[in-house]
This record gives structure tokens, C-alpha cells and sequence, in this order.
């Protein structure tokens, strides 16, 4: 054993992030085969939370998701809930390998600035008022 081979125990940016990723995953299978409603709920709006910013199309084939709104909860039966997990499941499979993440990179932003001055210059005497 030699004095670095605590290197070999740091986890890396990419494996913490699988790790958590595959987490996730293995959250949604247990709610696919649970019948507690409150924890299938509830691994929903966790993963859903977590991953809707992160994975480009994330609502492409889920049920009851409003463009701009996110998942109507009040319309989400047991049954839709568990369709949309196992949805879930293979996009978060691409995301580990990183083929479905969002370019949310702020160098890819274009910021559009508009500038407007307006100066108005009105000059007449006191003289030329009275004529008009």
C-alpha cells in the first residue's frame, strides 16, 4: 500500500452523479412495483423535480404535463403516475451517459440589449410663444 492510494476513493464529479442517477432509478422501481399511492406520488414529484431542467424532453411521452406548467397532479392516477415512471427510467439511463442533458449553459444564451435615448430639445422664447 502506498501513501496515494486514497485517490482511488474519491468519487469524481461523473460517478457521484451516476451513482445518484442510479439511485433514482432504483427508486422508481420500487414504486413501480409498490400499490402505496403516497410513495409513487412521491417518487414522481421527486424525480420530476429533480430532472425536468436537466434532460432535454423530459415531458415527451409522460401523461397529464402542461407545456409550461409542469404535471396537473389533481388529474394523475396510480396508473398514469407509474406509466410516466417508467418513462422516466430510460431517460434517466441516457442522462448518466450523458446523451439527453440540456444545454443550459449560460455561454449559449444570446442576451439582446436595446439602448433608447430620446432627447427632446424644444427652445422658443417667450416671445415667439406669444405669436403662435
Amino acid at each position: 500500500m502506498n501513501e496515494f492510494d486514497f485517490l482511488s476513493t474519491i468519487e469524481t464529479p461523473e460517478k457521484r452523479k451516476q451513482r445518484l442517477v442510479e439511485k433514482d432509478i432504483a427508486q422508481i422501481e420500487e414504486a413501480l412495483e409498490s400499490e402505496d399511492e403516497s410513495f409513487v406520488l412521491e417518487t414522481h414529484r421527486l424525480i420530476d423535480g429533480k430532472y425536468q431542467a436537466c434532460i432535454d424532453g423530459w415531458s415527451n411521452g409522460m401523461y397529464v404535463w402542461i407545456q409550461g406548467h409542469g404535471f396537473f397532479y389533481n388529474d394523475l392516477d396510480m396508473e398514469t403516475m407509474k406509466e410516466n415512471l417508467a418513462t422516466m427510467k430510460p431517460k434517466l439511463l441516457a442522462y448518466i451517459e450523458g446523451w439527453n442533458e440540456s444545454n443550459i449553459d449560460s455561454s449559449d444564451r444570446q442576451d439582446i440589449n436595446v439602448t433608447v435615448n430620446n432627447k427632446i430639445n424644444i427652445e422658443i422664447s417667450f416671445k415667439e410663444a406669444r405669436q403662435k
